[in-house]
């Protein structure tokens, strides 16, 4: 019996242990993307928090994993050029608003909403 629950106890460690590893993958490549966006752009290292400028809400809605028209531009630039690059989608205008991503981008607004803009 005391075989069974170590052998149980070691199941459920393993477990838990390759939960947290994918978990912290995940957040872990969404921090690189971020810090690519920064990259990029630099002078919005300083920019106010929760305005959806330096913040994940650039590509990603307030509900979790669902993509912004602009996020899911980036990651399209992925499948075209073989490297994520925030450059190529620029002169887009992801969100529809009638500016491009770049104009938003300068002006301290989010490109990838509607909503806020120029």
């Amino acid at each position: 019996m005391k075989k069974w629950q170590g052998i149980f106890t070691l199941i459920s460690m393993v477990s838990t242990l390759l939960f947290f590893l994918a978990l912290s993958n995940n957040s872990l490549a969404g921090w690189v993307h971020r810090d690519d966006f920064l990259k990029t752009y630099p002078w919005l290292y300083d920019a106010p928090i929760g305005q959806g400028r330096n913040t994940c809400l650039v590509c990603h809605e307030k509900k979790g994993d669902q993509l912004t028209p602009y996020g899911e531009h980036y990651f399209a630039t992925y499948w075209y050029t073989e490297e994520f690059d925030f450059k190529i989608i620029e002169l887009i205008d992801s969100d529809e608003d009638g500016y491009d991503n770049i104009t938003e981008i300068r002006e301290g607004f989010n490109p990838g909403d509607k909503k806020i803009h120029p």
